[in-house]
């Protein structure tokens, strides 16, 4: 029987490793079974000296021997379950590598979704670090549109008081053009009379009948009087700038000390021969050199003066005007015309000045050209 148990044992097909394990025991349990048979085969001996013994124990032996056949048939059917039991083994085991396989897949394309993650992640804090960068920039140039801002309402706010400055300059050149065109008128009656006067000593009656009919009637005609310039200036190297701009023009200038000897300077002007335009810039007291303005202008009043302030405020431009002045024009400070930072202003200030006087004289003959008033040369 127990060669018949391992034979069907053999004929399984079941996997080698269980099947040498399954042999093994199956072995072990014949072996078991053959060393019960050698013990029941030594009982059944020692049952034979003693009969009433050796029956007892022989029936025990045949109870083991039916119990250990009874063993068997359970091994061989537990081997039968066994193999079942692998069979299911490995279905289980086929189905948890499938099922491994496919956890491995799903890893990978977690492992690749959350490289994407990762990647998707940067992009955000990138972008975001960047947008904080544009939100900084946006921030800062909103600042500088508001400064730009008050920039431009202080622009508009300078220009307005411009306006109000040209408006009150343009009604003093208004009121210095009918000046000059008195002035102009002036002189040629005083020329005329001069010219008259002379002629009472020195030519005839029709001579002087000659003289008096040169110009159209109503008019008076003068020759081109040419200009001359006098500076006064507290600063040495305006009064010399200026003095070498008019030498290069071929314009007549003379650098004077002060409002008196400026006064007494363009007194004596032969007023036949030269147009006088008065360079006055200021010092540090501005309400001083305003008295100076209206003191030459009510001494000299046919005579335009350029105004140069260190102080550029509005409100001195306007009081320069109101007392008199022809133009307002920017100068440096005192403290700073000899520094090279101020060298441009100085040069500015000695190129405007003189631009401003030339453009007077030039306005002053282009009034006596269109009145008639100047002789043919």
């Amino acid at each position: 029987m127990a060669d018949d148990l391992v034979e069907k044992g053999s004929n399984s097909s079941v996997d080698p490793e269980v099947r040498l394990g399954r042999e093994e025991a199956i072995t072990a349990l014949v072996e078991r079974f053959a060393e019960g048979v050698a013990e029941i085969e030594r009982l059944k001996e020692n049952l034979l000296d003693n009969l009433d013994g050796q029956g007892r124990l022989a029936r025990m032996l045949e109870a083991n021997a039916s119990e250990s056949l009874e063993r068997a048939r359970e091994l061989a059917q537990d081997s039968e379950s066994l193999e079942v039991r692998q069979g299911e083994i490995r279905t289980l085991e086929s189905d948890l590598a499938a099922h491994i396989d496919t956890l491995t897949t799903e890893k990978g394309q977690l492992a690749q979704e959350r490289q994407q993650f990762e990647q998707l992640r940067e992009d955000a804090i990138e972008t975001s670090n960047a947008m904080y960068q544009r939100l900084a920039e946006f921030e800062e140039r909103e600042k500088a549109l508001a400064h730009k801002q008050g920039e431009l309402e202080q622009g508009f706010n300078e220009l307005e008081e411009r306006e109000k400055e040209l408006g009150l300059r343009n009604a003093s050149l208004e009121e210095q053009e009918r000046l000059l065109e008195d002035a102009a008128r002036g002189l040629a009656k005083e020329r005329t009379e001069l010219a008259m006067s002379r002629a009472k000593r020195d030519v005839t009656a029709v001579d002087l009948e000659n003289i008096e009919t040169k110009a159209p009637a109503g008019k008076v005609c003068i020759s081109r009087p040419a200009l001359q310039v006098f500076i006064v200036d507290n600063i040495g190297s305006v009064r010399s700038g200026l003095k070498q701009v008019f030498d290069d023009y071929e314009i007549e200038s003379k650098t004077v000390t002060g409002l008196r000897e400026l006064v007494q300077e363009v007194s004596k002007v032969d007023l036949e021969q030269h147009y006088p335009v008065a360079i006055y810039g200021s010092g540090a007291d501005v309400e001083a050199e305003l008295l100076n303005i209206e003191t030459f202008v009510s001494k000299l009043p046919g005579v335009p003066l350029v105004f140069g302030t260190e102080m550029g405020l509005t409100t001195v431009r306007l009081k320069a005007m109101k007392a008199g002045a022809a133009a307002v024009v920017d100068k440096p400070q005192e403290a700073l015309a000899d520094s090279l930072a101020a060298e441009a202003m100085v040069r500015r200030y000695i190129d405007s000045a003189a631009n401003i006087s030339r453009n007077i004289y030039v306005r002053f003959v282009s009034g006596l050209e269109s009145m008639g008033c100047l002789e043919k040369s």
